[in-house]
């Protein structure tokens, strides 16, 4: 093997890859992944949903409704759950539970697909990764109405692991650490470190058999990227491998003999090869230096840190101090208790008095239209409703509103009040077709505004 070289960097304890780490997240340790949720192009399906198209348009926009925060409206996430249970009237308890929730949208390849980063449940990866579910169905709403009455267009709103799915020629799932382009995503991200530890050996024991071989090794993250460090016929070795696409393993280059801080080593789970133990450090020209214990603690600079260390036995503080401060943290503790306590009162207090100031100016921006005929008895309490759910919404559809007398026929009209009637529900139930979101009031003033004549005056 070739001539020996320093690791110049001491093992870490564990590992995990870079490839691995970018599958995961930082902070809880969930597994992530971007996939592939629609593409362009004409699709036909004559038993459920005819023939229809996704454009890059309707694309953009559904990345663009969801950056901007309309649907869904933050804190509300969208739901990736298994096989569209979530939707399903017949499901059972737990069937609509998430396998995982979306994070992020974005279109990718000129426009023509539409990817999504998403946060997989523990289950939901495992079911992904043991290989259980293989496909991303997409629901998609295209003309979506929001919560204040807004028209959003076509949005994505949720989508379900499934192994049926209708859009053909899908990339498969998979918890990938790039996500990029239209190459298969069965990547090798969030193996577990005894896993990898396993398929690196292996390697090693392909490619440098010999019947007196050992092939223990260590994973190590460095600077200069992934290495196995293995002994063999008690020298150490250290060689750079890469975990490719497909789970294989491909070693880098040739074997290089390393100098190895075997303490470390061994706090990765394997075990001191020298009974001797040396402290091994980095000079300032980037190699390696050992040095024997017992000569640092000779040397003055350490003799004098020791001397500064309390003697055993001896207190750091002393136990009436150490009781004191403790009284201080229980009193302490208390009186932060007790300021939360009225804190939350004092914010009851204060949401119920809003609350009544609220009701009580949307009951007298109605009472106004009735007394100025611009609203019927009738309408009270759903316009009051409207008023503090959407003011904006409220203003919109009674600013054009005039005064009337009665609702029935149009007015002037020698129609009977049957007919009037009968005109008056056509029009709101075209309404609630067109705006499903309605309630049947918001109909009401919605195909009042568009057709006065379906006033009485």
């Amino acid at each position: 093997m070739p001539a020996t070289a320093p690791l110049t960097r001491p093992p870490m304890v564990g590992f995990v890859s870079r490839l691995s780490a970018t599958a995961l997240s930082q902070t809880s340790g969930a597994a992530e992944s971007w996939i592939q949720v629609a593409v362009a192009g004409a699709f036909s399906d004559p038993g459920r949903y005819g023939d229809f198209e996704i454009t890059p348009e309707h694309l953009a926009n559904m990345a663009a409704v969801f950056a901007s925060g309309k649907f869904p409206v933050p804190p509300t996430e969208l739901c990736v759950d298994y096989d569209h249970l979530t939707l399903s009237d017949g499901k059972g308890a737990g069937d609509g539970k998430a396998a995982g929730w979306i994070r992020a949208l974005e279109v990718r390849a000129d426009g023509t697909e539409l990817w999504a980063q998403v946060e997989w449940t523990e289950a939901g990866a495992d079911a992904i990764r043991d290989r259980e579910y293989r496909f991303f169905s997409p629901v998609i709403v295209w003309n979506k109405v929001s919560h204040v009455g807004e028209s959003l267009g076509p949005v994505l709103f949720n989508g379900a692991l499934t192994n049926t799915p209708f859009l053909q020629g899908m990339q498969p799932l998979a918890l990938s650490a790039t996500g990029g382009g239209r190459s298969p995503l069965l990547v090798m991200a969030a193996l577990l470190d005894s896993e990898k530890k396993t398929r690196v050996e292996a390697a090693i024991q392909q490619r440098f058999a010999s019947p007196d071989d050992r092939y223990s090794c260590w994973l190590i993250d460095t600077e200069d990227g992934e290495i196995a460090i293995f002994y063999n016929n008690r020298r150490i070795f250290r060689i750079g491998y890469a975990i490719g696409t497909d789970g294989s393993v491909s070693l880098l280059g040739d074997p290089v003999e390393a100098v190895v801080n075997y303490p470390a080593l061994s706090a990765t789970g394997g075990r001191p090869l020298m009974s001797k133990t040396l402290i091994t450090l980095t000079a300032a020209t980037g190699g390696a230096v050992q040095i024997d214990p017992d000569q640092l603690e000779a040397t003055d600079f350490v003799k004098a840190l020791r001397a500064k260390l309390p003697k055993e036995g001896e207190a750091v503080v002393s136990s009436a101090d150490l009781t004191a401060l403790q009284a201080n943290v229980t009193d302490l503790t208390s009186k932060v208790t007790a300021l939360s306590a009225n804190l939350a009162t004092e914010q009851t207090k204060r949401e119920a008095a809003e609350k009544t100031l609220s009701l009580a100016a949307s009951t007298g921006e109605v009472d106004a239209l009735i007394r100025a005929h611009k609203a019927t008895p009738a309408e009270r309490e759903g316009l009051i409703e409207l008023h503090q759910t959407s003011p904006a919404l409220f203003a919109k559809l009674t600013a054009s509103r005039q005064p009337i007398a009665e609702l029935g026929a149009p007015k002037g009209s020698d129609s009977t009040t049957a007919d009037a009637t009968a005109e008056l529900e056509t029009a709101v139930q075209a309404q609630l077709s067109a705006n499903p979101k309605f309630t049947r009031q918001q109909a009401m003033a919605a195909a009042l505004d568009a057709n006065p004549k379906l006033y009485r005056g």
